[in-house]
């Protein structure tokens, strides 16, 4: 069902009768996070995901404290929309199959993984579910209560990539009307998760290395310091050594990164799993 407004949504509908909830930051009459204050007040805990620009992300961050199950980023395609509400919808009961020896082994490293603040490195192919593995990792972790969020790092160019990370101020660059905070600032707490890192241009890899040595970072356009506490998971389908030997790549980023490296299995190395995983997905 698709709604216009989201004053009507509050006073038509019985939210109770919907699995998920798609909502937009910017609306007529009330913006997204009034709508989900709205949708909590009245103990409705129906899952929500808020729909942002890019420049808002401390409040699809807001909006994740105050209840919301997730974000996604305008542009965005159906694809990319369908993987944020598969990863709702069907985890509720459990997030992972593992009945295989290699995912049970994996499932025990991450319990432990997950305790502490140290970096980790997942490789494995497209479709492994990397991010469900992140997402598990900051679950258990003493970060649970802060926020998460994921970046493609091969999704923007070098200039706006840098801005999302790290912020930048008004004047910056062309667009940039206003200061903005980047996610090293508003995850603050948190747990970052960087997926294709290997994609990662050379001087923005420098800027990430200083936040991980030091905590320290910089907004595009600033001179000013500003500290960050956060947790960061990369991902990666490719071998980051390969891009270290071809000169892509910085040999002591990759280290700081690969403090804990999981590899995660592919289907056809976890056939335990592919009977249960099936009888979930029919279920």
């Amino acid at each position: 069902t698709v709604y216009h407004n989201p004053v009507d949504v509050l006073s038509e509908l019985n939210l109770a009768d919907f699995s998920l909830i798609i909502t937009d930051m910017k609306m007529p009459k009330m913006n997204g996070i009034e709508f989900l204050q709205e949708i909590r007040r009245k103990g409705m805990f129906v899952p929500v995901i808020v729909i942002t620009g890019y420049g808002t992300v401390e409040n699809a961050v807001d909006a994740m404290k105050l209840g919301a199950t997730d974000y996604i980023m305008k542009p965005f395609s159906f694809d990319s929309l369908r993987r944020v509400i598969d990863r709702i919808l069907p985890s509720e009961d459990a997030d992972i199959v593992a009945e295989s020896p290699a995912m049970k082994q994996l499932m025990s490293i991450i319990r432990e993984v997950a305790k502490s603040d140290i970096t980790v490195l997942l490789s494995g192919e497209s479709g492994t579910g990397k991010e469900v593995i992140a997402r598990l990792i900051h679950k258990n972790s003493l970060r649970a209560d802060k926020p998460f969020a994921a970046i493609t790092c091969a999704a923007s160019s070098e200039s706006l990539l840098e801005a999302e990370l790290f912020g930048h101020e008004k004047g910056s660059f062309t667009g940039a009307h206003d200061a903005r905070k980047g996610y090293f600032e508003v995850v603050d707490g948190g747990t970052i998760f960087l997926d294709e890192v290997a994609e990662l241009p050379l001087g923005t890899q420098a800027r990430l290395l200083r936040v991980l040595e030091t905590g320290e970072y910089i907004r595009v356009g600033s001179s000013k310091v500003q500290k960050t506490n956060v947790r960061v998971v990369a991902a990666t389908n490719k071998d980051v050594f390969d891009a270290v030997s071809a000169g892509k790549f910085r040999e002591d980023l990759y280290y700081r990164l690969n403090t804990v490296p999981l590899k995660i299995p592919a289907l056809r190395e976890r056939k335990e799993d592919i009977n249960l995983l099936f009888r979930k997905v029919i279920a």
